[in-house]
């Protein structure tokens, strides 16, 4: 279980790093 959430938010957080640059480059 720990290790899926670990996975989980270490997915969620490199979506939202993604998500932050495709922003970034965009504006």
């Amino acid at each position: 279980m720990p290790f899926e959430l670990s996975v989980d938010l270490t997915t969620l957080a490199i979506l939202a790093f993604v998500a932050f640059i495709a922003g970034f480059i965009d504006a």
